[in-house]
Formats: C-alpha cells, sequence, structure tokens
C-alpha cells in the first residue's frame, strides 16, 4: 500500500495532496537489484516528496532509521518538519526492502544472490538514482540522517561532495559498535542509569529475587511468565529510547521489587508504543544490513545464520577528514544506543571548519525530535539559515 493508500491499491500509483503550505506528491522509480547490472533486474523504490507554495529555499533528502523502519509518509506535524516542508523541498523514500519499497518479510526464501543487493551502500545508490530521477541530478542537496539515517547521509556525502550543500545527522555514528558491541554499549547505559537514579539496581536485583523464573504477567487473556532476558532485551530496553520512558522503566523495576505489576502490565497492554513498529517495518532487512554491515553476528550468531556476514563492517571513522559542506551534529544526551559518544568521535573526525555546530539536547534520549521538537527545529532551521523564530505550521494532507 502506499501513503493513505487502503487495502489492495498500488503505492507506485502517482497521487498528489494539498496542504497549507506545501503540495506533496507520492509514486516510485524503478532501480536495478544490484547496481552493477543496471540492465538487470528493478525493484521499486517509493517516495514522498513535498515542494513548498512559496519559493523553496533549497532541497532536502530524508533518509529513515532502521535499517527498515520507514514512516508511511514523511512526518508533516511538529515545528521541525512542518517548518522544513513549507520552505525546501523535501524528498523522503522507502529504503530498499522496507515499506513500500520491495519489503522483505523473510530472510528463509531469500536466495544468496538477492541477499546481497540490500546494504548500505546500494540504499545510498539508490538515493543517487533518486536525485537524478526527481532533480536531474542538478544542484547540491541537503542531507538529513538520524539514527542508522545517518550513516547513508555520511555515505552519500563522501561518495558525491559534488551533490551535497549540507548534512544535518542526529544520534548516529560512524562505525559499528554500538551493533557489534551491543552488550557493552547497553551495560555502559545500565551503570548510567544506575547512576542517574540511585537504588535503581537494588532493585532490579530484589525483582529478581522475588520474580526468580519471571514477573506473572497476562499476554492474550492467558497468564504467563515473561522470562528476565525477554524482558530487559526488549520491554524495558524499549522504553528507553526516550527520557519519559526511562522515568517509566525505573518505576516499573521499583514496583516489581516491591511485589507489583501493573506498571508492567500497562506496558505490555500498549505495546511497542515507542519504537512505533508497524506493518511496514522490516526485521528481516534490519538481520540482512545488521548482520553483514553492523557485526550483529557477534552479539547474535544464531539470528545471523540466514543474512551470513561477509561484507566488510560499516566503519568511516578514518574518512571523515574528507567530507567538504558544512555538517549539524545533535546528541541525545540519554541516548542508550547511540549516546553523544558516538557524536563525539565524528565531531573529532571532522575538519573544524566543516564542523558548523555540535549541540547536545540534555531533555532527549534516541527519539530526540519527539522530545525536544521545538529545540530540534530551532538549530536545524537556523543551520539551513531560516530565522529562528516560531516556524509556520500546517495542517496534515
Amino acid at each position: 500500500m502506499g501513503a493513505g493508500a487502503s487495502a489492495g491499491e498500488d503505492p507506485c500509483r502517482p497521487e498528489t495532496r494539498e496542504a497549507e503550505t506545501w503540495t506533496e506528491t507520492t509514486g516510485c522509480i524503478r532501480v536495478p537489484l544490484h547496481h552493477d547490472e543496471p540492465d538487470g533486474e528493478t525493484l521499486p523504490l517509493y517516495y514522498v516528496l513535498s515542494r513548498p507554495r512559496r519559493a523553496s529555499a533549497g532541497r532536502i533528502i530524508v533518509f529513515h532509521g532502521g535499517p527498515g523502519f520507514p514512516s508511511s509518509r514523511h512526518p508533516e506535524s511538529g515545528p521541525l518538519w512542518a517548518g522544513l516542508r513549507a520552505s525546501f523541498e523535501v524528498l523522503y523514500f522507502h529504503q530498499r526492502g522496507a515499506g513500500y519499497s520491495a519489503r522483505l518479510e523473510s530472510l528463509t526464501t531469500l536466495k544468496r544472490k538477492r541477499l546481497g543487493a540490500f546494504n548500505l551502500r546500494s540504499m545510498v545508490e539508490d538515493a543517487r538514482l533518486l536525485h537524478d530521477a526527481i532533480w536531474g541530478g542538478e544542484g547540491r542537496v541537503i542531507l538529513f540522517g538520524k539514527s542508522a539515517g545517518g550513516f547513508l547521509a555520511l555515505e552519500f556525502a563522501l561518495a558525491w561532495p559534488e551533490r551535497t550543500a549540507r548534512v544535518v545527522l542526529a544520534a548516529t555514528a560512524a562505525w559499528h559498535e554500538y551493533v557489534s558491541a551491543r552488550d557493552r554499549v547497553k551495560a555502559r547505559f545500565m551503570v548510567e542509569l544506575g547512576r542517574r537514579f540511585p537504588g535503581f539496581d537494588e532493585a532490579m536485583d530484589r525483582a529478581k529475587e522475588r520474580y526468580v523464573e519471571g514477573p506473572p504477567v497476562q499476554i492474550d487473556g492467558e497468564e504467563a511468565r515473561l522470562d528476565w532476558t525477554e524482558l530487559e532485551e526488549t520491554t524495558l530496553f524499549d522504553l528507553t529510547y526516550t527520557l519519559r520512558g526511562q522515568y517509566e522503566a525505573v518505576a516499573i523495576v521499583r514496583q516489581l521489587a516491591d511485589g507489583g505489576t501493573s506498571l508492567l502490565q500497562e506496558r505490555l497492554d500498549r505495546g511497542a508504543s515507542v519504537l512505533r513498529l508497524d506493518e511496514l517495518s522490516s526485521e528481516a532487512l534490519f538481520l540482512v544490513v545488521a548482520c553483514r554491515e553492523l557485526g550483529w553476528a557477534k552479539q547474535q550468531p544464531a539470528a545471523c545464520l540466514l543474512a551470513g556476514s561477509k561484507r566488510e563492517p560499516f566503519d568511516l571513522r578514518s574518512r571523515l577528514w574528507e567530507i567538504e559542506a558544512p555538517v549539524l551534529l545533535l546528541s541525545g544526551a540519554y541516548d542508550p544506543v547511540l549516546p553523544p559518544k558516538y557524536q563525539e568521535e565524528i565531531a573529532a573526525g571532522l575538519r573544524p571548519e566543516v564542523l558548523a555546530d555540535y549541540v547536545r539536547m540534555e531533555h532527549s534520549a534516541h527519539m530526540l525530535f519527539w522530545e525536544q521538537s521545538r529545540a530540534s527545529a530551532r538549530h536545524i532551521l537556523g543551520f539551513l539559515g531560516l530565522p529562528l523564530q516560531q516556524p509556520p505550521q500546517a495542517r496534515a494532507p
């Protein structure tokens, strides 16, 4: 399905929507499955393009995170996105293997040759082809990448400096450690969580002593015990993607230590509301990229059996000095997966004249655009040359 499409509709059928301050079009282009075989098999690449009603201040390509977690269409609410779309041409696309761009349902039926087509470099090549198809390859574009989208923005800036005007990077990294050494990264964060919330570690120990087999919960109306590994790896850790969620995770553990389970049950009943995974997300694509390029096989070798791990690991640290376009870096101070350490590494690797600003958002975790939307808008719109006053608001199309 396409943006706003109902079941059975073709997402690649061109559509146009009118908003108060921009016009949005959706559609697809065909790109090679393997970029070194331009005359071979192709796949659809879905995009959303918005154009402002007033004169455009520039062009932006947005790389979503994941890999494999696109939105149905580019967000239009909030001061950041409303300000961007009211002033710039903004191109948002579903990366290959996710969303409406040939989404990968499962690895079990993916042939080995096709497996090699789903990688970070191919996603960046796709962005170049979109730039060619929509703008004729003319003019420099602003690259916008958060989380795993930042990997692609960095790759694009290095591959095509002549096409890159500016780069906005948020909560991202220049190499793979956050996945390849995830247990160590997570352990550092849990130590930090214990420091920020005195008694948290002791509460966790008491909770595990009280519920040795895991706390009792209701799952699909049936009584069950939630395994501690699953509880920590999914339920609690997913919550920590937002600062508010971190407070909730601490409250859950403290209540469990005292014998209560209602807060945990409320969380389970809500589902994965923090990460907002939906029917467009592709865990299969995440596994392919994570196993083959981000070192996930070191943490979860069994999970990588189908995906393999033959590609070179993602690591751009030694090439950061090559970037020529001005860069704005933003961090979430309490980000559990890509903490400021990784953005500080990028800042240190860039040439001083390239780093326009590095901003540490002191009231955010990983979802800094949600948590500090006005502050994010102020810094980003200012970097792009727009006034720092309240950006224009607009109704969704």
